[in-house]
């Protein structure tokens, strides 16, 4: 059963949102779209592992993915956590394309791809190290009587199938290790039935089990990065305005109670359309907004449409009339993430070559 479903980290919203409002000629956009590469094949990587998933005995089991902890203030990130009665699983995803070495002898996962060569740590010793955190973790929690014994395993699953993989000759015992830690996607299923063969004596009840589940969603930790920050770009270089849903075209303008695309061969009509760019507002600059911000971000020309557009929102206010700050965090459903149109817009509006 899945209890914490996979899904696009804060980073990589924030960065798809960057890369719209990013100007194509910008001098940071190659950095950007980099990293945005590197943070998308590191989420495909993990939701490649999800049709694997589907053949282990689900009711033995209780998934989480993407979780966060601490350790008061070490803290660690888990690709997907498997917890059962018997032992929990952490696996470690990779996904690299090209050709992929592993070097035990030296710890490192080398790239190579397109020509050039890029060195990783260790997968074996992260996720090893995540096992030894989790640990300390359990050991923290009072609530939970047998969780410190339960057995921890770990696994570094290799999710591109399209890659080229190879581990560097080693002895015979530590190769026999590298094999039982280290594989490819398709053989996780085998892997965790052959844990739950192994690990046969039970430490947690079902009571313990939702305990368990109620401390990790708790205490689980909600990423925060200012992508602005991060690459050292001041929003007055940001592309201001309303994206059309239908063509893409920015800005839109306000007209009779309507965007309307400028677009002669669109035309489109919108009512809503500002909702999407208050949503790249929101991860790039925050949840606080005010009449003059939100005028000079949707590009609109009079102060008394902006006003209408406020009201109408419904959005939770601080302050006085002349001084009041508006949350965009607590908006209602019409502000969550239109996830068609977003992605339609970022089809459209970049065509990045991913390595994958």
């Amino acid at each position: 059963m899945i209890i914490k479903a996979r899904q696009k980290s804060v980073k990589l919203l924030k960065l798809e949102a960057l890369l719209r409002r990013l100007p194509q000629n910008h001098s940071k956009r190659e950095k950007v779209e980099k990293e945005y590469r590197i943070t998308k094949a590191g989420f495909k990587g993990e939701q490649s592992i999800d049709y694997y998933l589907n053949f282990i005995p689900h009711e033995l089991v209780l998934i989480f993915h993407d979780l966060k902890l601490s350790n008061q203030k070490v803290k660690f990130q888990m690709d997907t956590l498997i917890l059962t009665p018997y032992f929990i699983l952490i696996a470690e995803i990779k996904y690299l394309a090209g050709e992929v070495t592993y070097d035990p002898d030296m710890n490192q996962l080398i790239q190579t791809y397109n020509g050039s060569k890029k060195i990783y740590g260790d997968p074996i010793h992260q996720v090893e190290r995540q096992a030894y955190q989790i640990k300390q973790w359990l050991n923290s929690q009072k609530l939970l009587q047998n969780a410190a014994n339960i057995p921890i395993e770990s696994v570094v699953v290799f999710a591109n199938d399209q890659a080229q993989f190879t581990i560097l000759p080693s002895q015979l015992q530590e190769r026999k290790y590298i094999l039982q830690k280290f594989f490819r996607s398709s053989k996780l299923p085998d892997t965790i039935n052959n844990f739950i063969t192994l690990h046969s004596t039970p430490y947690f009840s079902n009571k313990d089990l939702k305990k368990m589940t109620k401390l990790l969603l708790k205490h689980n930790i909600n990423e925060e990065i200012d992508v602005l920050q991060l690459f050292q770009i001041n929003q007055a270089e940001l592309v201001q305005g309303v994206f059309c849903p239908e063509c893409n075209t920015i800005p839109m303008v306000r007209k009779h109670g309507a965007w309307l695309c400028i677009n002669s061969y669109c035309r489109h009509r919108s009512k809503q359309a500002h909702y999407i760019a208050l949503e790249d507002y929101k991860l790039l600059l925050g949840d606080r907004i005010t009449n003059k911000k939100m005028l000079n971000f949707l590009s609109l020309t009079k102060s008394s449409s902006c006003k209408y557009l406020l009201k109408t929102m419904h959005l939770p206010y601080e302050g006085s009339t002349k001084n009041r700050v508006y949350c965009l965090a607590s908006s209602p459903k019409k502000l969550t993430r239109n996830r068609a149109s977003l992605e339609k817009i970022e089809r459209e509006q970049r065509r990045i070559n991913f390595p994958y």
